[in-house]
């Protein structure tokens, strides 16, 4: 069943069009074109990380959009980022991430 209701945003502002007046918005319209744009104008995954967090606002929620499309699209994490975020989690979390790692090898 396809849904009457489907919803665009538009992707038509770079990120220096959209830093001057870029203010907090937790709503899907207000983060979801910055976290397209902040991917759009990267190089690679951290660049992609970069730039959703440079706009400010909401920025892990951006982040983590951003870094999920950047992950898929560059098919790499740099090892370094992997490392450094493994050391913030608590140890039953690494092991869950370490045992998922050896499953898809």
């Amino acid at each position: 069943i396809v849904s009457k209701m489907r919803k665009s945003y538009p992707l038509d502002l770079t990120l220096d069009e959209i830093r001057p007046t870029y203010q907090f918005d937790v709503s899907c319209s207000g983060s979801i074109p910055v976290a397209f744009q902040a991917f759009l104008e990267s190089d690679d995954f951290e660049d992609a990380i970069r730039n959703a967090i440079s706009v400010g606002g909401d920025s892990d929620t951006i982040a983590s959009m951003a870094g999920a499309i950047a992950s898929a699209y560059y098919q790499e994490i740099p090892d370094d980022i992997v490392i450094k975020t493994l050391t913030y989690l608590p140890e039953d979390l690494r092991d869950i991430f370490t045992r998922w790692q050896s499953f898809i090898g």
